[in-house]
């Protein structure tokens, strides 16, 4: 018996160290599972630095472009000034016709608007004086008031600026339509009905009114008792 204790003990003594060190290692886990390490989601110094450097990579980037965007947008205005002075050297032309015929260039309307702004502001491009010699380039192809204002549509020009065109040159519609009628038929009246259409009609697509045209092919352009 007196062996027997002895040998008791030390089984619980050696389980007692056991349950003693279970429950360190319970502690343990539960401590980990408790409060997690969450120093992975703070950024070291490293980090930090390395997301200013891209940063300020970035800003470079972008100043940059920028200042590709403003050599780009000055050597387009660059061109357009080229073109539209080519443009005006030939002949005139309306705002809307220049910014027609350069649209086909895939430039854009804005640009096209922002260049074309200043020659119309220097009276280098002037719409006023684009009607003034179109009219009297249509009156001298032979073709009427009517033809003229149709043709006129296209290029949005004011009435008020081909009233003040009209005035200046002082066309007689009365005699361009007889002086056309005789260019094409000759100056003799016609009197054959049939004929006499044919000239009706002519005069009528030139653009002509009835009366200037009945005029023409009845009358001499001398006779001004007739005009209305």
């Amino acid at each position: 018996m007196s062996q027997a204790t002895p040998n008791k003990d030390k089984t619980l003594a050696v389980l007692r160290e056991k349950m003693s060190q279970l429950e360190q290692s319970t502690t343990d886990i539960s401590n980990f599972v408790d409060t997690p390490d969450t120093s992975f989601l703070e950024p070291d110094k490293g980090q930090k630095k390395s997301s200013d450097d891209s940063i300020s990579q970035q800003a470079f980037i972008s100043n940059a472009d920028a200042d590709d965007i403003a050599v780009a947008k000055k050597e387009t205005y660059k061109q357009l000034r080229h073109k539209i002075t080519r443009l005006l050297s030939k002949r005139e032309h309306s705002v809307a016709e220049i910014i027609q015929k350069l649209s086909q260039q895939e430039f854009s309307t804005s640009d096209i608007n922002t260049v074309l702004d200043k020659f119309v502001e220097n009276g280098i491009q002037s719409d006023a004086r684009f009607t003034f010699h179109f009219v009297r380039n249509c009156m001298m192809k032979g073709q009427g008031l009517s033809r003229v204002k149709q043709a006129l549509k296209v290029h949005n020009i004011d009435s008020s600026m081909l009233h003040e065109a009209l005035d200046e040159l002082e066309i007689d519609w009365y005699s361009r339509a007889y002086e056309v009628k005789c260019k094409k038929f000759g100056e003799e009246v016609e009197t054959d009905w049939q004929k006499k259409q044919k000239q009706m009609r002519f005069l009528q697509y030139r653009g002509f009114s009835q009366d200037q045209i009945s005029f023409a092919i009845t009358e001499s352009p001398k006779d001004e008792s007739y005009r209305s």
